[in-house]
């Protein structure tokens, strides 16, 4: 800027000495609020008239970063727990032994398999499932009624008795003293 913008600048905002306040505020006015200042400046007089926005502005874009903020932390915490799970997935997988399955074969077709045609029986025994148990199968178990275990004797009667007429047992003896002091119970004020 040169010197000549500059004083006009500053000759435009100053006030002569001799003018009374009321015109002052009246010349004061009329710069701020007049048509031909820049957008900019009015949306700037509005901010300050407002301060009630930049607070709300402020509020809001602090509950917003802390929102953000949360939902990030909340992804990071769920991503390492499913990462923590997966390890421990592959150390049980990695403890646990392989199982390993036997499969018997007859001994006479695992000699000569190739060598001779096989026969129907031995194919039918090559396909059947193996026979764990070659027990015979038993009947059912007789009924509980057949068993006979009902007890021979019936329980006694219900009767009443009278032990009035025994003599009662003698009182415990006394415990010897004790060393030890009781604690005390004292109630506060």
């Amino acid at each position: 800027m040169t010197e000549k913008q500059i004083s006009e600048c500053l000759s435009e905002f100053a006030l002569p000495p001799s003018s009374t306040p009321e015109e002052r505020r009246r010349r004061l006015k009329a710069r701020v609020f007049s048509p031909a200042r820049s957008s900019s400046s009015n949306e700037m007089t509005e901010m300050n008239n407002f301060p009630f926005l930049e607070l709300f502005l402020g509020v809001f874009g602090f509950g917003l970063a802390i929102m953000f903020c949360t939902t990030f932390c909340r992804c990071c915490l769920r991503l390492r727990e499913q990462q923590a799970q997966r390890e421990q997935m592959r150390s049980e997988q990695d403890s646990q032994p392989r199982s390993i399955y036997f499969i018997p074969f007859p001994r006479s077709l695992s000699h000569a398999a190739s060598e001779e045609p096989q026969s129907a029986e031995v194919l039918d025994e090559l396909h059947r499932p193996p026979r764990y148990s070659t027990t015979v199968f038993y009947g059912l178990p007789p009924s509980y009624n057949e068993l006979g275990l009902k007890p021979d004797d019936s329980p006694p009667p219900y009767t009443e008795q009278d032990f009035s007429r025994f003599p009662s047992p003698p009182p415990p003896p006394p415990l010897p003293p004790t060393d030890t002091p009781q604690p005390r119970i004292q109630a506060l004020p």
